[in-house]
């Protein structure tokens, strides 16, 4: 049976989210996990898949992964006790054979957490404004010979007691996007430059690319997908873990919210 988990995971203590050798990530340990339990005895052949990347620092409030196994119940009772406290499956689904959850979301949401309390929210939105269209987003990512161009939805700010939080919807994402227009921004909101330079940029696209604002802001909030998941059990590691989490870091995120809860 082809089995998919709803996943949330705090990215501070991963080099990212593809498994690599000899580091930990997510699929690392989500890998691991499955294997020990017995779920599968190798990815390739479960064809284990994500549903997309974040890196190293960058946490994730809904993720989709997918995987081969002959035991979903085992894997539904069992996955959130194996896994590691900073990572919790939130629900599970069966789904086709055939199933990719990288080609299953039609869009995908990410928040980026500003902590600074005293930037000008107003002047921010002004300068997000532009960016709900097609764009060419090359002074804004890690192109690497991919298309530029990438369909935005919607961009607004929210106000936060803590802060200012940036919200972005979109089809698909370039690497470092979405932390490169939150660097973008910060420097409007904290008036280093004026609230016309993102679509100045959009427009002037031989200049030089902006810097990439700090990992451990960003989530990947949302993504919109036909699956409906069942709620999970089994969470109370996690729990733990995230009860420490906010003691650490509560004036940059609130771990309970982003995860779910």
């Amino acid at each position: 049976m082809r089995i998919a988990f709803l996943v949330s995971y705090i990215g501070t203590n991963f080099y990212g989210s593809q498994q690599q050798p000899g580091i930990r990530t997510v699929e690392g340990e989500f890998i691991g996990a499955c294997i020990d339990l017995g779920l599968f005895s190798g990815w390739r052949d479960a064809r284990f898949q994500f549903s997309g990347r974040t890196d190293a620092g960058v946490h994730a409030r809904s993720q989709i992964c997918a995987f081969d196994t002959d035991y979903p119940e085992r894997a539904v009772s069992a996955i959130n006790r194996k896994l590691p406290g900073d990572i919790r499956c939130r629900g599970w689904a069966g789904v086709p054979e055939g199933f990719n959850p990288r080609f299953e979301v039609s869009e995908r949401v990410y928040r980026y957490f500003f902590p600074d309390g005293n930037l000008d929210r107003g002047k921010m939105s002004l300068a997000a404004a532009c960016l709900p269209g097609v764009h060419d987003f090359s002074r804004f990512a890690r192109v690497e010979g991919k298309n530029p161009e990438r369909k935005i939805f919607s961009a607004e700010l929210i106000p936060d007691k803590e802060g200012v939080i940036f919200e972005i919807r979109g089809e698909s994402f370039l690497w470092n996007m979405v932390r490169c227009i939150s660097h973008a921004l910060w420097l409007v909101g904290s008036g280093s430059e004026p609230s016309d330079i993102i679509s100045d940029a959009l427009s002037n696209t031989g200049g030089p690319r902006f810097p990439a604002a700090p990992p451990e802001g960003l989530v990947l909030w949302d993504l919109v997908t036909d699956l409906e998941f069942a709620p999970m059990e089994g969470l109370e590691k996690s729990d733990k873990f995230l009860g420490d989490f906010r003691c650490r870091h509560h004036q940059l995120l609130k771990a309970a919210e982003f995860l779910g809860e």
